[in-house]
């Protein structure tokens, strides 16, 4: 039975959505097509009716969870200026519902250890995120083009460190004081 292209896109945008939450919540190489294809709720035989690999999805993946963080970044600048719109971003990124819901969260906390360690595919994917996002907190920072970007990717940096450290805190209490710690860390990186 003949699929409509319609329907194809909607099965393709399902499967990048799914991949992406899938992705983020327990790692690259500890999902795979089949889960990916069930969560979608579609069968492994029409995986490659979409992707060639599962590199190529790996990259629609990362691309499409790093589109959600900089969309929304990018709509807060257009409502507000740029300064308030990293200051939410921050607010946002070292909360407690970060730290617990993985599968909708940064793919560079999710992902830069399993990256480094594995994928090539997966590291440039990253990497290419993560310039977009220090580009855009940059517009929110005071200095000099250089400082912005400087100061950019030490706010990231910190950021993603206090989700890892976040998450691998054993109690809620010690959970807290590193997200706090990470928040006056992040002022000092804007400032």
């Amino acid at each position: 039975m003949r699929v409509s292209k319609q329907v194809m896109a909607e099965n393709n945008s399902k499967i990048i959505k799914e991949a992406a939450r899938l992705f983020r919540e327990r790692g690259v190489e500890s999902t795979s097509v089949n889960d990916v294809m069930g969560a979608a709720g579609l069968t492994h035989g029409g995986f490659y009716r979409h992707f060639l690999s599962k590199d190529e999805l790996v990259i629609a993946a990362v691309k499409k969870a790093f589109k959600e963080s900089i969309d929304s970044l990018k709509i807060d600048m257009e409502q507000q200026n740029a300064k308030r719109a990293v200051i939410n971003f921050v607010q946002q990124y070292l909360s407690e519902q970060h730290v617990t819901k993985p599968g909708s969260g940064c793919p560079v906390a999710a992902l830069a250890a399993e990256a480094d360690r594995k994928s090539k595919v997966l590291k440039n994917a990253l990497a290419e995120g993560v310039k977009q996002i220090v580009n855009l907190l940059a517009q929110g920072i005071e200095g000099t083009p250089d400082e912005k970007l400087e100061k950019a990717t030490g706010l990231l940096s910190v950021l993603v460190g206090t989700i890892v450290l976040a998450r691998s805190a054993k109690t809620k209490q010690r959970r807290s004081k590193v997200l706090s710690s990470g928040v006056r860390l992040a002022e000092l990186c804007m400032n």
